[in-house]
């Protein structure tokens, strides 16, 4: 499901020589108290991550407008899909932000199914954290301003096959997996990729 919510983030690193020790911390930003947090242990030098809350002037929003299911021509044995959609954050807040937008897109495990994909403007970063068809934005956007990005993505497979949702008993991923089988077989268990549309 495409979050609608923006997250206000905070980065830092233990620049000290000495281990920071687990307990409670009070969170700041501006100068104004925004909650408490359990701190883990941070050795010297770790680096760690922190929400600090949402953001309630940065409105997220996704729309699909196109999506195209059909034959590769008259005399191919491919089958493809064509999906596009948008991206649009925009600022309310009467201040200017950097923003990191995440989003994914599929990728194939397997020869026979092919996947494709671009962006406008073009991601800043791909696989973040070696998860693969995660894709990172980083922008910025200005008081009462509107940044758009558009992911477009083809997937093409041959006749004969399907792309189906694999069945898993194991907690919810990311991303839900996908694979092809022939028409003909009851089953598959194989996991050969991971798409987008599936969550």
């Amino acid at each position: 499901m495409f979050e609608q919510t923006a997250f206000l983030q905070a980065k830092f690193k233990n620049d000290s020589a000495e281990i920071l020790l687990l307990g409670l911390s009070n969170l700041y930003h501006d100068g104004a108290m925004v909650g408490q947090h359990d701190m883990p242990l941070i050795a010297a030098g770790d680096k760690v991550k922190l929400g600090l809350g949402t953001i309630e002037g940065i409105r997220l929003k996704r729309t699909e407008p196109e999506r195209m299911q059909g034959q590769e021509g008259l005399i191919t044995s491919s089958n493809r899909l064509d999906e596009v959609w948008l991206n649009t954050v925009e600022n309310l807040t009467n201040e200017d932000w950097q923003v990191q937008l995440l989003d994914r897109v599929a990728y194939s495990e397997q020869s026979d199914l092919t996947i494709s994909y671009k962006a406008s403007p073009p991601e800043t970063q791909s696989d973040i954290e070696g998860q693969c068809g995660i894709l990172r934005w980083n922008f910025d956007v200005a008081d009462r301003a509107k940044q758009e990005i558009r992911p477009e993505q083809t997937v093409s497979w041959p006749d004969g096959q399907v792309l189906q949702q694999a069945k898993t008993t194991r907690p919810r991923p990311a991303t839900h997996p996908l694979f092809l089988k022939r028409v003909s077989e009851p089953s598959c268990e194989t996991r050969l990729c991971r798409w987008r549309k599936y969550c």
